[in-house]
């Protein structure tokens, strides 16, 4: 299962990071809307774990890219 992880908290993307990798997934992990929208626009996912509050904007406005 391919995952897009979406955090801008260094400590806390690398511990969740961490785990998801320890339980066989294969995890991207992007730190900002821009990042996140081109790994959107490029791989299928599975899942995405979303932070809300992103440095370039509410990471819900990513929901649009995710759902297509």
């Amino acid at each position: 299962m391919r995952i897009l992880l979406v955090e801008d908290d260094h400590s806390l993307g690398q511990a969740v990071l961490g785990y998801l990798k320890s339980k066989q997934f294969s995890v991207d992990w992007a730190e900002n809307l821009q990042q996140a929208g081109a790994f959107l626009a490029t791989v299928h996912y599975a899942a995405v774990l979303l932070d809300l509050n992103l440095p370039d904007g509410e990471g819900l406005s990513l929901l649009p890219a995710i759902h297509s």
